[in-house]
């Protein structure tokens, strides 16, 4: 049984296995909304991710302005740090790029502050544990 051309090849094959590429893409895209930063991940890792099944979910779109938008949205949704995410929002960003940038600027921000708040919190331990010493 052979086939009289690639077109009907392709019409069987998608009548008998249906749309493979189209549902591929949902399950790529359902990926997307459940994605989230998990424990330790770095920021571009994460973002890494997110061009990956962006990728899947939406090949060859070519509309790059709104590809990016969903791009920053799943990123931004994935952060799973609601303060992170609102600050990265709020900067309106018009690239994947520039969420993770803003993110990695807005977390590392972070960290110097707990890690200063630590340090002093740490010199007023020793303070006292000091003052005890003596005391006693």
């Amino acid at each position: 049984n052979h086939f009289e051309s690639w077109r009907e090849l392709v019409r069987i094959l998608k009548q008998r296995f249906g749309v493979l590429g189209q549902d591929l893409a949902m399950l790529h895209e359902y990926d997307l909304e459940r994605c989230r930063r998990t424990n330790g991940e770095s920021l571009q890792v994460l973002a890494q991710r997110i061009r990956r099944l962006m990728t899947l979910a939406h090949p060859c779109d070519g509309a790059e302005r709104m590809y990016e938008e969903m791009s920053i949205k799943h990123f931004i949704n994935a952060l799973h740090d609601s303060e992170l995410a609102s600050r990265v929002k709020g900067e309106e960003p018009v690239t994947l790029n520039d969420a993770l940038t803003l993110a990695i600027k807005f977390e590392t921000t972070n960290l110097i502050r707990k890690h200063a708040a630590d340090q002093r919190h740490l010199r007023s331990l020793r303070r006292r544990c000091g003052l005890l010493a003596r005391a006693h």
